[in-house]
């Protein structure tokens, strides 16, 4: 089974942290998402992946060369013109075009039963499966009767969530454009419920799931996954500390990074190649670089 990983967006969200770096290859735990997301679809057995890249696509084509996980070849799509959920996919078609294959958001954490997805999908006999469950800020798909019946651009009682997370056939293709910008929602799904077409919604719970894509949600799912390591601080290779600097409540450090004298960093995130100053309090901030810091 193939699988196609959504990472051309610009991450609007999440800036400023998204200015300098794709959304794709933030680091949870000094880790991209894009390599978590790898790994994960790797742990269903899934060795084919194709990443879409049009924002910092450079970053991403430089990661992925140098992205080395057992048994899984990589491929990219870069788009010089970005093409939106549905032109992208339409882009990668060649690759995808011969089975059932797996479509996730790269701005997503989860760790759903991928196999219980697609035996619902091939149960189904549907083109397109949804994968849903009840998040109250996102519940924008009305379901009847294991059927996506609508999907609103408002979130209300009653409806579900979409995880980021669709199982395709490779008849999808029929519904998009071959060339150009689309969206998949609006152009594809939306038209094949009003024409007839079902959309299975496989619905999932007993899940962690997280949506990277904005600040809060960010600082959320790293201080989750500290957690989930009983750790309060996580430091990353090639650290440099001074022995007067202070790290109180909790810290996320990540590779290469010097931290000075009379340091003080509390409930903070230090990314990659960072050098603190002498003297310098860090609190409930996130640091990208030098001369940019996000207050938390």
């Amino acid at each position: 089974m193939k699988a196609m990983i959504m990472a051309a967006g610009f991450g609007t969200r999440l800036k400023p942290l998204t200015d300098k770096i794709p959304k794709a290859l933030v680091p949870v735990l000094n880790r991209p998402i894009l390599e978590r997301n790898i790994e994960y679809l790797a742990g269903f057995g899934i060795k084919d992946i194709i990443i879409n890249a049009h924002y910092h696509m450079a970053q991403i084509e430089s990661y992925l060369k140098g992205c080395k996980i057992p048994w899984v070849n990589l491929s990219i799509s870069l788009e010089p013109e970005i093409l939106g959920t549905g032109g992208g996919l339409s882009n990668c078609r060649a690759f995808l075009k011969d089975d059932t294959f797996m479509l996730i958001n790269s701005d997503i954490l989860t760790n759903i039963d991928l196999d219980k997805a697609v035996e619902s999908h091939k149960k189904s006999g549907a083109i397109v499966t949804m994968v849903l469950h009840d998040y109250p800020l996102f519940n924008q798909v009305e379901v009847k009767n294991n059927t996506v019946n609508k999907i609103y651009k408002d979130a209300a009682p009653g409806r579900f969530a979409f995880t980021g997370i669709h199982v395709l056939s490779p008849s999808v293709f029929d519904w998009l454009p071959q060339k150009g910008y689309s969206d998949i929602i609006s152009e594809c799904y939306r038209p094949m419920i009003e024409s007839g077409k079902s959309i299975n919604a496989h619905m999932v719970k007993g899940h962690y799931w997280y949506d990277i894509g904005t600040i809060d949600s960010y600082i959320k799912a790293s201080l989750d996954f500290l957690r989930l390591e009983n750790r309060q601080i996580y430091k990353g290779d090639n650290l440099r500390l001074d022995a007067s600097a202070t790290v109180k409540n909790w810290a996320i450090i990540g590779n290469n990074v010097t931290i000075g004298k009379d340091v003080v960093i509390d409930s903070s995130i230090i990314m990659d190649n960072v050098v603190i100053k002498n003297g310098t309090h860090i609190k409930k901030s996130i640091v990208i670089s030098d001369d940019m810091i996000i207050q938390t």
